[in-house]
């Protein structure tokens, strides 16, 4: 896979990004986050160091990648990955009244079968809307019970 990542380190539980590793002889996720790092040569002479590439091992069930990047308004920057909690504010098209919010939330999945991203939540079909401006919230990994007690969309 290419692009950028995010996991959750298993040493910290904190987001990594970065580019995703998967080794499949040890079974073991890791995101290489670009930056450099001294690594000791070995264990026994630990004053001897390399620099290397940052490596991060990561929770392999955490793993996102990047959906969108974005430039709010010219000022703000904006990453959205799979599994955020997005808040979308809705204009209707051609005056119908389909939808009673102007907002709807959910949350990022890729789709596998058809190899697209889209937006999974509880909410009408919103075809005919279009989205003037989205946020961040939360993500599953850390808000799962803002989805499920406010949205329901679990």
């Amino acid at each position: 896979m290419s692009g950028k990542f995010r996991a959750k380190s298993i040493e910290t539980n904190k987001w990594v990004y970065g580019y995703y590793l998967y080794i499949e002889e040890t079974n073991r996720h890791y995101i290489l986050t670009g930056k450099l790092k001294s690594y000791p040569v070995d264990t026994v002479h630990d004053h001897l160091t390399v620099q290397g590439f940052e490596w991060t091992e990561v929770d392999g069930n955490t793993v996102c990648s990047i959906v969108i990047d974005l430039l709010n308004d010219g000022d703000t920057h904006e990453e959205i990955y799979e599994g955020d909690i997005v808040e979308i504010t809705l204009t209707q098209i051609e005056d119908k009244l389909l939808f009673e919010r102007n907002k709807i939330v959910g949350y990022i999945v890729y789709d596998y079968t058809i190899g697209i991203y889209y937006l999974k939540g509880n909410f009408m079909k919103f075809s005919e809307w279009m989205y003037n401006e989205y946020k961040v919230i939360g993500n599953v990994f850390d808000n799962k019970n803002m989805l499920e007690r406010i949205y329901n969309v679990f």
